[in-house]
């Protein structure tokens, strides 16, 4: 059974950066009071820590740029849709480029 992204989860690029999640779209529907984050508040989310280096150049994943369809909910909650923890990996990546 998939679950959606909750605003207490931890979220992480390959490098170990951390993705700030905030929930504002998705702060009505909550579990266990814990709000969800919806596509449109996880996207553009920053990300704190991350250690990328490109032939020793530091290029730090910044921010959440591109949430692919296949990692959405089915159902919509306040005209969005909830970010699956499980299908983050495949398809949730950074301004870099990556997963």
């Amino acid at each position: 059974m998939l679950h959606p992204i909750l605003e207490d989860d931890e979220i992480k690029c390959p490098h170990n950066g951390v993705v700030k999640l905030k929930s504002n779209k998705g702060k009505p529907f909550t579990s266990k009071g814990i709000p969800m984050v919806l596509e449109s508040d996880l996207l553009h989310s920053s990300i704190i820590g991350c250690t990328n280096n490109i032939a020793g150049v530091p290029t730090p994943c910044a921010s959440v740029s591109v949430i692919l369809p296949s990692a959405r909910g089915l159902k919509k909650f306040n005209d969005d849709y909830p970010i699956m923890q499980d299908l983050v990996s495949s398809g949730v990546f950074s301004d870099k480029g990556v997963q």
